[in-house]
């Protein structure tokens, strides 16, 4: 104790002042500490409840192309933006799709058939409706409608030119006279959401890059 009291004044300033750091120190973890636990716990409990999930980003402007694209048939929709009901519900009801494999085998034919905005458009369509139907992974579905969509907007001039070319494959397909006398109820529809949309502003640049 004599020992103590016979040192310099700034021996007993020096202790004091490390021992004050180091609460202050230990402090500060703590209450880090803490803030991490009660962090994790937030997100454990988000992850439980399903909202711990980051939202599906589409890549731009590529989607919404695509909704351009395909404007007179979903009305500017897009499929990946549509319920999974929906989605399955399409893509069973029109092309008798109800899983992976069969979604695989549709946009392979439809990949390797002639190039027409009729066998491309409907490719992007059942693309991003089995992506939301659960059939095919998000970033394989991206990377395979990119070209498709590249190509559409290298062969054509607008958004109406592939429209257009859309009605004549479908008039094709349906054997109807390619000049619209005997168009089906259907294509009449088409033929006026073409009038509605070519009024309208584009909600993307034609030559955005893909």
């Amino acid at each position: 104790m004599e020992a103590l009291l016979g040192l310099p004044w700034y021996f007993y300033c020096v202790g004091i002042s490390a021992f004050l750091l180091t609460m202050v120190g230990v402090v500060i973890y703590l209450v880090i500490q803490s803030r991490l636990e009660k962090e994790e716990e937030r997100q454990d409990e988000a992850m439980k409840s399903g909202q711990g999930l980051a939202p599906v980003q589409h890549p731009e402007p590529l989607h919404t192309w695509i909704k351009m694209a395909c404007a007179p048939l979903d009305d500017g929709q897009s499929w990946a933006e549509m319920s999974p009901q929906q989605a399955q519900n399409m893509l069973r009801n029109d092309w008798s799709i109800m899983g992976g494999p069969l979604l695989e085998q549709c946009l392979m034919q439809l990949g390797s058939a002639p190039p027409s905005a009729w066998n491309e458009v409907r490719l992007l369509r059942v693309a991003l409706a089995g992506w939301r139907a659960g059939y095919i992974d998000i970033g394989k579905m991206w990377a395979g409608v990119r070209p498709i969509a590249q190509r559409l907007q290298s062969r054509h001039q607008s958004f109406e030119s592939i429209w257009l070319e859309y009605l004549v494959g479908y008039r094709e397909w349906a054997r109807l006279p390619p000049d619209g006398t005997l168009d089906d109820m259907k294509t009449q529809e088409r033929r006026q959401k073409i009038e509605q949309w070519k009024m309208r502003p584009p909600l993307v640049d034609f030559r955005a890059g893909l």
